[in-house]
C-alpha cells in the first residue's frame, strides 16, 4: 500500500512547481491542492497562483475561500488561507468583489487562554486593499469602519489604505479618527501621516494645532507624522515647535523627526548641533542621526563634529551609536 502523503509532503511538492511554473501540469496541480481541507495548502497553493498569476484558477480560488468561511474556525486557523486567497486574487486582478465584501466584514473569534480573540484583522486588511485596488465604490465606507475596528493594527492599517487610495476625500474620516483619540498613539501617528499625504496643506494647519494642542500623547504623533512625511516645509515647522518647546523629551523627539526628513540641509543643522551645542542638546542630535549610523559619509561627519565639541565627553557618547 502506498504511503499517504504528509503535510510536509505535499508543501515541498507545491514548492517544486517553482521550478516550472509554466508547465502545462502546474495549473492543475494548484487547482487540486486549492480543493484540499488543509489550510497549509491551500494557503501555499494560494500564494503560488498568484506568484505566477494564474487569473484562469480565480474561480478555484474562490470557492476555497467559500467553503472556508462557511466553515468554523478550525477550518482556517487564523485566516491563514483566506487571507492567501485575498491577496492572490488581488495579484492576478480578479477583480471579485464579493470575496473582498465578505472578507472586510469578517471576524473569526479562536480560544486562547483566558478567552477568546479574533484573528481575521489581517483579512479585512487585505479585503479593503482588494477593493480600494477595483475602485469599489463602498471602499471609502468599508475603511470608516475600519478606522473603527476593535483591534488597532486594523485601525492603523486603515489609516494607511486610505493613504494608498490617495484620494482627499478620505481626509475628513482620518481627521475625525484624531479627534476622538485612540489608546494606541501608533494609530493617531499613521492617520496624521496619511493626512499630510492626502492633503498637505490644510493638513499641515491640522498637525500644527494638534502639536499645540493640551495632549502631549498626540503632540509626539504629530511629530512623527510630520517627519514620515519628509515634506520639504516640514524642517521649517519643526524648527518652530522646537524652538518653543522647553521639555527634553519633546525636544528629542523633534530632533529625530527632523533626521526622518532625510533632507541635506537638515543633516547639516543636526551636525552642527552636535559641533557647536552643549552637551545634552549635542547628545540628542547625535541620537537624531543614529537612524544614519550605517551611512559611513554621515558617521564621518557626526564623529568629526563630536570630536570639535568642547566637550570631551561628546566623542566617546557619539562613537557608541556610529561604530
Amino acid at each position: 500500500m502506498a504511503k499517504r502523503p504528509t503535510l510536509e509532503d505535499r508543501l515541498a511538492e507545491l514548492e517544486a512547481l517553482r521550478a516550472q511554473p509554466d508547465a502545462g501540469a502546474t495549473a492543475v496541480s494548484l487547482r487540486h491542492a486549492l480543493g484540499l481541507k488543509n489550510s497549509f495548502i491551500v494557503a501555499r497553493a494560494a500564494v503560488l497562483v498568484g506568484e505566477f498569476e494564474l487569473r484562469e484558477l480565480s474561480d478555484a480560488m474562490v470557492s476555497a475561500f467559500n467553503r472556508l468561511i462557511n466553515t468554523g474556525y478550525e477550518a482556517d486557523k487564523g485566516c491563514r488561507a483566506k487571507t492567501a486567497v485575498v491577496d492572490a486574487l488581488q495579484n492576478v486582478n480578479a477583480g471579485e468583489d464579493r470575496v473582498f465584501l465578505r472578507g472586510v466584514s469578517h471576524v473569526q473569534m479562536e480560544p486562547v487562554y483566558g478567552g477568546r480573540v479574533d484573528t481575521a484583522g489581517g483579512l479585512r486588511n487585505a479585503s479593503a486593499i482588494g477593493l480600494v485596488r477595483m475602485n469599489h465604490p463602498h471602499s471609502l465606507l468599508v475603511l470608516a469602519d475600519l478606522l473603527a475596528d476593535p483591534i488597532p493594527s486594523v485601525r492603523t492599517d486603515a489609516a494607511r489604505t486610505l493613504a494608498f487610495r490617495g484620494a482627499a476625500d478620505g481626509v475628513p474620516l482620518l481627521r475625525m479618527r484624531v479627534r476622538v483619540g485612540d489608546e494606541d498613539p501608533n494609530v493617531l501617528t499613521e492617520c496624521l501621516f496619511a493626512m499630510l499625504q492626502l492633503d498637505a496643506g490644510p493638513s499641515l494647519e491640522f498637525v500644527d494645532k494638534v502639536f499645540n494642542g493640551p495632549d502631549p500623547a498626540l503632540a509626539e504623533s504629530a511629530v512623527l507624522a510630520l517627519g514620515q512625511s519628509r515634506l520639504p516645509e516640514g524642517f521649517d515647522k519643526l524648527t518652530h515647535w522646537l524652538n518653543q518647546s522647553k521639555d527634553r523629551d519633546q525636544r528629542k523627539t523633534l530632533l529625530l523627526a527632523m533626521a526622518m526628513l532625510r533632507q541635506d540641509t537638515v543633516t547639516a543643522y543636526l551636525v552642527a548641533k552636535i559641533e557647536q551645542g552643549r552637551y545634552d542638546d549635542a547628545c540628542d542630535a547625535v541620537d537624531a542621526l543614529g537612524i544614519y549610523r550605517h551611512d559611513e559619509a554621515v558617521c564621518g561627519r557626526v564623529l568629526e563634529a563630536a570630536q570639535s565639541n568642547e566637550d570631551d565627553d561628546l566623542l566617546p557618547y557619539a562613537r557608541n551609536i556610529f561604530q
